[in-house]
């Protein structure tokens, strides 16, 4: 007996034969269409609507039930199409046909007695693209210290927790990770691509600096400017991915500006960290970030988290005041301490030697703080 059943609407013969071997393994019984004939509202029986893009073209109004999955089947990684898919309320967006195998992972990750209920699906990402973690550091607002609180978060994964890590600054214009590191710029992922269709991390460690004193392997932005145009999303997604499958952590700097390269790499992400300085100009950006996550389906599964930086006496908005102005959970909460870090800085050293070194700056304290307590047991 079928256990379900999917739709398959595209024109794409060969494409099509791969679907039909996929959902036969999966035991799910298949209808095909060569066009959309929808709005489907009333075909509850449909478990997955696997779209093809070219469908988009002649498709005036496509609507499923909510207790339906849809699937997009695109031919290359752009925002714009992406952002197009969320719109209608797509579950997943495979690239076709390389990625074709992707569909696996997606119908396990929605099967129909998950459909329409709250769940971690946290774990099955984690199955579907590799074993290791992404750990997104994002704010709207600039100099809200993202940059140096991924850097440190780094430092403790690598020397307090024993993880294998590695640090990508995606800030593609102007960068800002190798001041933090003390380090001078001589390669970026700019030179990953004429290998970027056979990518491995060999690749990536022969383009990645090492940093001595903490074994972190730091992967720099271009340093110049004009070759921001050449970082591409497709870049970006093969970099997280074939990090994954080596490093326990993937650490992303993101820049502030919602970019396609930070729209890709928020996706990737399977914790995304929002920095946040305690004043009421902080608050607005953030709630202008989170409808735009929301349009888009970013942080929806449950892997949003707040971490309140440069925290003081002085400061505008108490954590409790924050608390009651956001539903976001509060993985930290940061004291500022200039003269603290800046000598640090200045040298270029870490913010910690050793294991078990709490940091002597309250800001590398409290960020230690935070990832023993909500980063390393929060998952």
């Amino acid at each position: 007996m079928r256990s379900s059943t999917a739709l398959v609407i595209t024109d794409d013969e060969s494409l099509l034969m791969g679907i039909r071997q996929i959902l036969t393994e999966h035991n799910i019984e298949i209808n095909e269409s060569e066009e959309w004939e929808g709005p489907y509202l009333g075909e509850e029986n449909i478990s997955y609507f696997i779209i093809d893009e070219s469908i988009l073209e002649t498709a005036n109004d496509i609507r499923i039930p909510q207790t339906s999955a849809l699937i997009g089947l695109v031919r290359k990684r752009s925002f714009e199409s992406a952002r197009q898919w969320m719109k209608l309320g797509a579950k997943e967006i495979i690239i076709v046909p390389d990625e074709i195998e992707q569909l696996n992972a997606a119908l396990q990750k929605n099967t129909p007695h998950l459909l329409g209920q709250d769940h971690d699906s946290a774990d099955d990402y984690l199955a579907f693209e590799g074993a290791g973690k992404v750990r997104a550091f994002y704010s709207a607002k600039g100099g809200t210290g993202k940059t140096l609180i991924a850097s440190m978060v780094s430092q403790n994964l690598q020397i307090q927790c024993n993880k294998s890590v590695i640090l990508i600054d995606l800030n593609v214009q102007f960068g800002g990770v190798e001041v933090v590191f003390g380090i001078e710029p001589q390669r970026s992922y700019i030179d990953l691509l004429p290998v970027i269709e056979e990518l491995s991390v060999s690749h990536v460690h022969n383009v990645a600096v090492k940093e001595e004193n903490t074994g972190i392997h730091v992967l720099l932005s271009p340093s110049n400017p004009e070759q921001t145009e050449m970082v591409t999303d497709q870049l970006i997604t093969r970099i997280i991915r074939t990090c994954r499958n080596y490093f326990d952590e993937v650490v992303l700097d993101l820049p502030s500006g919602f970019t396609s390269i930070t729209f890709t790499a928020l996706n990737e992400a399977t914790h995304i960290y929002y920095l946040l300085n305690p004043d009421s100009l902080s608050v607005r950006s953030l709630k202008h970030t989170i409808n735009q996550f929301r349009r888009y389906q970013i942080g929806n599964r449950d892997n949003l988290f707040l971490i309140i930086n440069r925290k003081n006496n002085k400061s505008e908005l108490s954590e409790k005041n924050i608390e009651h102005l956001t539903d976001l959970p509060i993985a930290g909460s940061i004291r500022a301490d200039f003269y603290g870090v800046q000598p640090y800085l200045n040298m270029g050293k870490p913010f910690y030697q050793k294991k078990n070194d709490k940091g002597a700056s309250k800001t590398a304290q409290d960020v230690k703080t935070m990832v023993k307590k909500s980063i390393v047991k929060g998952g």
